[in-house]
């Protein structure tokens, strides 16, 4: 069973888990519906090869700092699975999806000029201290 099967049995029907989107150093983010809310949400599922007990207190730390950060360059965060065990094995949290542009794409696109420069190391250096101020160091900047 891959780990997109796992997760969407795990979060059925709660969530409708589309698919993945990223991955990073401690777990994988996947697109998903919450048909309640009716909108699309991004599911952040910790790495089960990576599940050891510290590990899964940062990661839960991670989802209780950024629901805390309540900034515009932060995302929020709605939900927290955080009981002994997770949920049929898995530690998640749910956060709005950002729709659009990475800044590895924007690249791509050319080299932008010192204004946008400029305005994107403001609002990336703004986020960061809101959540530093909220208790969490961010360890996997890109």
């Amino acid at each position: 069973m891959t780990l997109l099967d796992r997760v969407r049995h795990a979060l059925g029907p709660m969530y409708e888990v589309e698919r993945e989107e990223g991955a990073g150093g401690m777990g994988v983010v996947f697109r998903a519906r919450d048909p309640r809310l009716r909108r699309t949400v991004a599911i952040k599922v910790l790495s089960p090869a990576l599940a050891t007990a510290s590990a899964t207190e940062r990661f839960i730390r991670e989802a209780r700092a950024l629901a805390r950060a309540a900034h515009p360059n932060v995302v929020v965060v709605h939900d927290v699975v955080a009981e002994p065990g997770g949920r049929d094995g898995l530690y998640y949290f749910v956060m709005e999806y950002l729709d659009g542009e990475t800044l590895y794409h924007r690249l791509l696109r050319g080299r932008p000029d010192m204004a946008e420069i400029e305005r994107l190391g403001a609002d990336l250096l703004a986020g960061l201290a809101a959540v530093h101020q909220s208790g969490l160091i961010h360890r996997d900047i890109k």
